[in-house]
């Protein structure tokens, strides 16, 4: 059947480049996400939710909360995360559906010092909460 306008080599490449879309839009892994968020600040700068929800000392109930531009994120967060030690502690990763936390542990306190929650938003993760678990 010919398609009126159409040649077989338009028609091939249109199902090629829609294939390429659909693999390109596929959901992207935590661990290819992490690897590089953690590693390239300005990677990171583009999958920082904004604004974005901070929670500071966890001695206060409620906890005081703050709001930070990916400016100021970027700016106060740790960078590089320390990828080897958030990824060699099970108890450091909780996964649930399409949300991330991962802890980072502070051995001079023997507890967790900061934590960073991701979620996936249409195939792609962001950070949408950083938390400062170290006493006030």
């Amino acid at each position: 059947m010919r398609i009126p306008g159409f040649k077989i080599p338009t028609i091939l490449v249109l199902t090629v480049l829609f294939a390429c879309l659909r693999a390109a839009m596929a959901e992207e892994s935590f661990e290819a996400f992490f690897i590089h968020f953690a590693q390239d600040r300005a990677f990171g700068a583009t999958r920082i939710q904004a604004p974005l929800t901070v929670l500071l000392d966890p001695s206060e109930v409620p906890r005081l909360q703050e709001h930070w531009s990916i400016h100021d994120a970027v700016r106060k967060m740790m960078w590089p995360l320390l990828v080897d030690q958030l990824a060699g502690r099970a108890e450091s990763l909780r996964v649930e559906a399409d949300t991330v936390t991962l802890s980072q542990y502070d051995p001079e306190t023997d507890g967790y010092a900061f934590s960073y929650v991701f979620k996936r938003k249409g195939g792609t993760w962001y950070l949408v909460e950083y938390r400062d678990d170290r006493p006030g």
